[in-house]
């Protein structure tokens, strides 16, 4: 029985646990964003701000190809800061879609006024 609980797409559902690295982009590189790799330093995704797209607010996930796969757009509020580290872990279970944790990343990241915000 397939366990895969895909949002995004079920190619990026793996079947074993997968450790991914989050490495944060300052603005003034790239636009901001962060970039994800895989233990073997493959990129798997790359996230977006609004320094490459031009609008406050809007991010974009891409595969490790560069291909769009999410496009979010927030829907604005009330504002917060938290300091946060540029370098950080995780671990997405066996069956889990990775660009659909990412892109939630994404969306906190931008919420907490980090590297995806202008």
């Amino acid at each position: 029985m397939d366990s895969s609980i895909p949002v995004v797409s079920k190619i990026f559902c793996s079947g074993t646990p997968t450790m991914l690295m989050i490495r944060r982009r300052p603005t003034v590189v790239n636009g901001g964003g962060f970039v994800v790799t895989d233990l073997s330093h493959s990129v798997v995704f790359i996230v977006d701000g609004c320094g490459i797209l031009g609008s406050k607010g809007e991010l974009m996930v891409k595969d490790g190809e560069g291909e769009p796969i999410l496009f979010i757009s927030k829907k604005m509020g009330r504002k917060e800061l938290i300091g946060g580290k540029d370098f950080y872990h995780v671990e997405v279970q066996s069956g889990y879609d990775q660009a659909f944790i990412i892109g939630v990343m994404a969306i906190l990241d931008n919420i907490h006024g980090e590297s995806t915000r202008c």
